[in-house]
């Protein structure tokens, strides 16, 4: 899911610094708005917010905001002894930007809305009673960051499976793989990574001519990605290190998991017979050709020798953190 990110803005906190979307990263927000700061008057609700700041702190923040000038907010902070930060937002730049997608919004200006760490809308609360915050809102916010802790489920669910589904790949499944892939971070913004695409029936034949004995299962496949690059689009470095490979490498992970998420598998491998690809491919003689990947439905494992088989249904191994992690003192 692609969350909505606050606008860039430029507002003042109850002392007078001013607080823009960038200085709010690395923690978790609610903001509650109000049209005024009237709201802090009632006793109950300033104590409420006090509350929670408290219990919130140190990995997220609350923060009221309102049409009210900084001066004002200064002087309520003070009187009220408020453990909660408060901005003045004259123009109500940021409500505004959250209100336009508010179901059958009145215009009234009394909302908390969940913000995470990189400053994307979680979740909007509109036309809700201290009690509901107290209630429910809350706990919202520790939900959220409990999931946001948690391994990530698509690296989790992701294996290595070999068995492949017939059915179709649409093409803009296939490109939305790919743009996942694209959006992976490279040395000096580089982009080393060159994909070509079979789906074609012909060409997959082609192309499964170059598999190693052991890769008879990609046959399956409806779609197969080469991955290659050169060193050309590569950084200077020292010790000879040839980061394009490295950085293909994340664009591929990126992609695994993009596939993982639509339901898909990406297998990337290394047994094919490179010199014949990339001439069949027409790839330029100095790429390397990194990856050959297999992309589809998960299938049938008994569509699989004993061997793999066996692999595809079985327990996930992997060595213990303590054997590939040290702590450098």
């Amino acid at each position: 899911m692609i969350y909505q990110t606050l606008p860039d803005f430029l507002i003042k906190n109850q002392d007078g610094v001013d607080i823009s979307r960038w200085s709010l990263r690395g923690k978790y927000w609610l903001f509650v708005f109000s049209s005024e700061a009237a709201e802090l008057e009632d006793p109950d609700f300033s104590k409420l917010l006090n509350k929670f700041a408290v219990q919130l702190r140190p990995s997220a923040g609350i923060a009221m905001i309102t049409s009210s000038s900084s001066g004002v907010l200064s002087r309520l902070h003070k009187e009220h002894n408020l453990t909660f930060d408060l901005f003045s937002d004259k123009e109500m730049v940021i409500w505004k930007s959250v209100n336009k997608d508010l179901p059958d919004s009145t215009g009234e200006c009394f909302c908390t809305v969940l913000l995470d760490p990189w400053g994307r809308i979680r979740k909007v609360f509109p036309d809700h009673s201290a009690e509901d915050f107290s209630r429910f809102i809350v706990q919202e916010m520790h939900e959220m960051v409990r999931h946001d802790l948690a391994l990530n489920a698509e690296i989790h669910t992701r294996r290595a499976f070999r068995a492949f589904s017939s059915r179709t790949v649409e093409r803009n499944s296939i490109l939305r793989i790919l743009e996942a892939g694209h959006l992976a971070p490279s040395c000096m913004n580089k982009q080393p990574w060159r994909f070509i695409v079979i789906d074609d029936s012909e060409g997959l034949k082609r192309v499964q001519e170059s598999l190693s004995e052991g890769n008879y299962w990609m046959k399956k496949a409806p779609v197969l990605i080469a991955a290659h690059a050169t060193k050309r689009d590569d950084c200077t470095l020292n010790d000879r290190r040839n980061y394009y490979l490295f950085g293909t490498g994340l664009a591929v992970g990126f992609m695994i998991i993009q596939a993982t998420q639509m339901g898909m598998v990406l297998h990337p491998v290394a047994g094919y017979n490179p010199i014949e690809l990339k001439k069949l491919l027409q790839v330029p003689e100095e790429a390397v050709m990194i990856t050959l990947m297999a992309l589809g439905y998960p299938g049938d494992p008994e569509t699989l020798g004993d061997k793999h088989r066996k692999i595809e249904t079985g327990d996930r191994i992997r060595k213990s953190l303590d054997q590939v992690v040290s702590w450098f003192s």
